[in-house]
């Protein structure tokens, strides 16, 4: 059994926006795409093909979006 906690989207989380949006002022195009992978995972389908592929059976995501 696996469980995971992923981060949303920075504007959700706002003390890792704003650290985001801070170095994003002096990041490269690749780094800045390397930074948006943190939120990659939000995705449940992205998600659920990830353990998927990674050879995990009987995969159930829930998503939870706080108010």
């Amino acid at each position: 059994m696996v469980a995971v906690c992923v981060n949303a989207t920075s504007d959700r989380l706002p003390m890792w926006g704003t650290l985001a949006d801070a170095l994003d002022r002096f990041l490269t195009d690749e780094e800045r795409k390397v930074l948006a992978l943190s939120w990659s995972l939000a995705d449940p389908r992205r998600l659920e093909g990830l353990f998927d592929d990674a050879g995990f059976q009987d995969i159930r995501v829930k998503q939870i979006i706080e108010p």
